[in-house]
């Protein structure tokens, strides 16, 4: 029955994802509708209209955001289940189960960060050809052109593009990564005119390079975990497992990261192209309420997030069930 509901539970949160990721990549990329004048709300206000249900739902950016949060997540918990496994390795606890537990959570957490890469790079054309502004911004490319290098890091341009990107890059890399040819064009910031329509720089910009820079650096641990897996060494290599252990925030960290890329590059809109974000707010509530909200929300989550520090630490610490123990429960049952 716990294995049932385990399917279960995690059948329907695919089916949270996807409906939640098929709202948000509609504010993305919004596909399926049209404008037509709402005499409701005035002669000068339009509204959108449904026209194509399945254009809409499997616009150009849900399955790309999809499969690449998905695979995010469970690499997320692959690397929870790795570092459990690796702290009771090091303490010399629950032995059996730990080496189980690290072996399928290297695994998943291997193959996982690969398909976050390749998820990655198939969401980061999307943006391109659907949202340049952002990439631009999260690439600091300011002035259209040729032969535009791959920034690995370092600083952003100015907002208004006064000062350009300082960055240790690959040369023509990024024309070379876009479109498989060093001396294709890159569109830059420069294609807006309009500086209010300008996303964001800095922030697109630093989240864009820190969450493949940490994508890299689980990806590269997680493979010399697989080497040491096949060598049988694994135990040996003290260093890893405390690696492990500290690297079990590093996805959590990139998944919040990412999602304040995408936002943070969708502004000025609300729904991209369509609705500003200076025209969505509503004029019924008050801001006294929204920053009462705002509040409330903060108290409740941060309580809840002790509670479940204070609950996940002690469950780690008392174990699992031995196994004899479970048998003769079972057999009494």
């Amino acid at each position: 029955m716990r294995w049932i509901a385990g399917l279960l539970v995690a059948f329907g949160t695919l089916l949270s994802a996807f409906w939640i990721l098929v709202a948000n990549s509609f504010m993305q990329t919004p596909a399926g509708y049209t404008c037509s004048p709402d005499p409701a709300c005035g002669p000068t206000t339009t509204k959108l209209v449904l026209t194509n249900f399945w254009a809409a739902v499997f616009n150009p950016s849900t399955l790309p955001r999809f499969f690449h949060t998905v695979a995010a997540c469970y690499v997320a918990g692959a690397f929870f289940l790795v570092g459990v496994a690796a702290w009771y390795l090091l303490r010399g606890h629950h032995l059996d189960i730990a080496r189980l537990s690290l072996r399928l959570g290297i695994v998943v957490a291997f193959l996982g960060s690969g398909l976050m890469f390749v998820s990655g790079d198939i969401q980061t054309r999307e943006v391109a050809a659907y949202q340049p502004l952002k990439f631009a911004a999260m690439e600091g490319v300011c002035h259209t052109g040729t032969n535009v290098g791959l920034a690995l890091f370092g600083l952003a341009p100015s907002q208004d593009c006064s000062t350009l990107a300082q960055t240790i890059e690959i040369p023509d890399g990024l024309s070379l990564m876009m479109n498989l040819d060093p001396n294709s064009q890159i569109k830059g910031l420069d294609q807006q005119s309009d500086p209010s329509l300008l996303p964001p720089v800095a922030a697109p910009f630093y989240g864009f390079h820190t969450m493949v820079g940490i994508g890299a650096l689980m990806l590269l641990l997680m493979a010399l975990g697989a080497l040491f897996l096949l060598r049988r060494s694994i135990e040996t290599h003290r260093w890893w497992l405390k690696a492990a252990v500290l690297a079990v925030p590093l996805p959590l960290l990139a998944i919040e990261i990412g999602w304040m890329v995408a936002e943070v590059g969708r502004q000025p809109w609300i729904v991209y192209g369509l609705l500003r974000t200076s025209e969505g707010y509503s004029e019924a509530v008050p801001a006294a309420q929204i920053l009462a909200s705002i509040i409330l929300f903060t108290v409740v989550y941060s309580l809840l997030f002790a509670l479940w520090i204070f609950l996940l630490r002690r469950t780690i610490g008392e174990g699992p069930e031995p196994l004899g123990e479970a048998q003769d429960a079972g057999v009494t049952s």
